[in-house]
């Protein structure tokens, strides 16, 4: 499931200071070097297929950019081309890959064991663990996405439909990837015109709180539109897949480590989206500011009386 909890995350490491080992009564169990633990975080996101995720990261965020402008053009006014690359650019340098990977990296060394990796890294190494991790980084690319499209009419149709349905809610309770896109969602929203706001004070944007508490009134829709799109991309991901490996994939999931693996990689990726967020909300803050009067600010019109999105 990393393939959809992942739309913006994940891992490479940052070293911490290292001290000698104190002397250990006989019965404790010593720490292992902060080497081998760097090796284990460094191959669990190898072999769980973050890396190749973070990777879309900076066009997956243009994307949601894009969409957060759509949805509120009645408040920010028309944004034109020029200043929609530019954006771009700063979302490219700020959504850095190698941040996200260290940022991920450094929150799963806090956050699990040597032990609970392991024992991550068995079940990835397994055939079904090989076999789904395949599935998965398949399953995210674009052209994967548009044959998911094309096949939802024909979902239905399949004969053990609402038992398989079944199970996909279930992999999607497990790894909470419904909670996870629609928090992304308010939080992108919030980062992009406080972004905008901060540039042009005279624009009558929201305050934060306002845009959370109007988010907050429509979140059961929001969530139950989400889960349903999250609940036919799963179901067309995992077609292939026999019901029973999907219960023993749920069986993981539902182990301490397999728990603490998923919630582990959903807060670090949060971490580390939210981290870039504000690095591109200052980014556009400042780049704004600097054209002040030219064709930029001269783009962005203020619309007589604004909507807010959740209320469209």
């Amino acid at each position: 499931m990393k393939y959809i909890m992942l739309v913006c995350c994940c891992v490479f490491l940052l070293s911490c200071s290292h001290t000698p080992n104190p002397p250990v009564a006989v019965e404790t169990k010593q720490a292992e070097p902060e080497q081998v633990v760097h090796e284990l975080t460094r191959e669990l996101m190898a072999k769980c297929g973050i890396n190749e995720q973070i990777e879309n990261v900076p066009e997956k965020t243009m994307e949601e950019v894009r969409e957060c402008f759509k949805r509120n053009e009645n408040i920010l006014g028309k944004m034109s081309d020029p200043v929609i690359e530019e954006i771009n650019g700063i979302i490219t340098r700020s959504f850095n890959p190698y941040t996200i990977r260290a940022i991920l990296a450094d929150y799963i060394e806090s956050k699990m064991s040597p032990g609970d990796m392991r024992s991550v890294l068995a079940w990835l190494e397994s055939p079904l663990g090989l076999k789904l991790t395949a599935i998965e980084k398949t399953g995210s690319t674009p052209e994967a996405y548009r044959a998911m499209v094309a096949a939802v009419p024909t979902l239905k149709q399949t004969p053990d439909y609402e038992e398989r349905l079944k199970l996909v809610h279930e992999i999607d309770e497990s790894v909470k990837a419904t909670d996870l896109i629609v928090d992304r969602m308010v939080n992108m929203q919030i980062i992009t015109l406080t972004a905008l706001g901060s540039a042009f004070p005279s624009m009558e944007i929201p305050a934060e709180q306002t845009v959370r508490d109007n988010f907050e009134k429509n979140r059961k829709d929001i969530r139950d539109a989400i889960s349903r799109e999250i609940a036919l991309s799963i179901f067309f991901t995992y077609r292939n897949v026999s019901k029973a490996e999907l219960k023993e994939y749920i069986r993981f999931m539902k182990t301490d480590y397999g728990t603490r693996y998923h919630n582990v990689i959903q807060e670090g990726s949060n971490k580390a989206y939210t981290f870039c967020g504000k690095k591109f909300s200052e980014a556009v803050v400042k780049r704004i500011k600097n054209k002040e009067g030219d064709s930029v600010e001269a783009s962005v019109s203020t619309p007589a009386s604004p909507v807010y999105p959740q209320g469209r």
